[in-house]
């Protein structure tokens, strides 16, 4: 993957990430491994910051 992303960054191809995951877990990882601060890193989509994870019934 790490091949990937310099290849990417090189060409100057924008690139995010798409995630399940809360952004209180989502962003303290990208983080730790250093994908918050790449170059081309569009964005990081995730489920927002909400009081409850399971959406209400209609």
């Amino acid at each position: 993957m790490t091949d990937l992303l310099e290849e990417l960054d090189t060409h100057g191809l924008p690139w995010g990430i798409v995630t399940d995951k809360s952004a209180r877990f989502t962003i303290p990882l990208l983080q730790e491994l250093g994908l918050s601060n790449r170059t081309h890193a569009s964005s990081a989509v995730g489920i927002p910051l909400t009081p409850s994870l399971i959406p209400p019934r209609c």
